[in-house]
């Protein structure tokens, strides 16, 4: 069977320690005519201002991630209340007040992402970064695992294994089961549980 090439981002689907999708957290909040596209299912950083996000950036190096972006709500130039999927680069907002970030933030929660290449059994238990990549025309994240960057050392993503969804294979576009490694509510290192 050939899994079919079709990233959708970050996709939440439960917590290590067994319970639903982790907590959503409301608190954030997306700059005045921020100048990026932030798709529904980016990782996020803090961008250094209060709880501000933007795109969060590959490895260690960069910004750890505070966790997966799932919409916004702003008011539009005019004052009406919009909410969206994702946060379409430049966007002006009522006086100039950003908007609200919805974002998965617990470090116990597991996603589902595609692979951008190849993945088989000996890639679970490691560590892997991402491909970032522009929201679809939907608004959805593009971004994937990046199958040429798996390693036993700390990244941005810690593998758990193949997705089972009876629709999944092993090898090329995969989707697979993972969780943020070097996460914001994090200690700097890895946590298993």
């Amino acid at each position: 069977m050939a899994n079919v090439d079709n990233p959708f981002g970050f996709r939440a689907i439960g917590l290590s320690s067994a319970g639903a999708v982790g907590r959503f957290g409301y608190g954030y909040k997306i700059a005045d005519a921020l100048a990026e596209n932030i798709g529904y299912g980016n990782l996020v950083s803090r961008s250094g201002t209060g709880k501000n996000v933007i795109n969060a950036v590959d490895g260690v190096a960069g910004a750890t991630v505070v966790g997966v972006f799932v919409g916004v709500k702003y008011r539009d130039t005019r004052g009406n209340i919009v909410y969206a999927p994702n946060w379409i680069s430049g966007t002006a907002t009522f006086g100039a007040e950003g908007a609200s970030a919805v974002v998965i933030d617990d470090r116990d929660s597991i996603f589902v992402v595609q692979a951008s290449a190849g993945f088989v059994a000996a890639d679970e238990g490691q560590f892997a970064g991402i491909v970032i990549a522009a929201p679809n025309s939907l608004g959805v994240s593009q971004w994937e695992l990046n199958s040429a960057d798996i390693t036993g050392t700390l990244d941005t993503l810690k593998i758990l294994g193949l997705h089972n969804d009876g629709r999944n294979a092993y090898g090329t576009n995969a989707k697979v089961e993972v969780k943020i490694a070097f996460h914001e509510y994090g200690d700097g290192t890895y946590r298993a549980s």
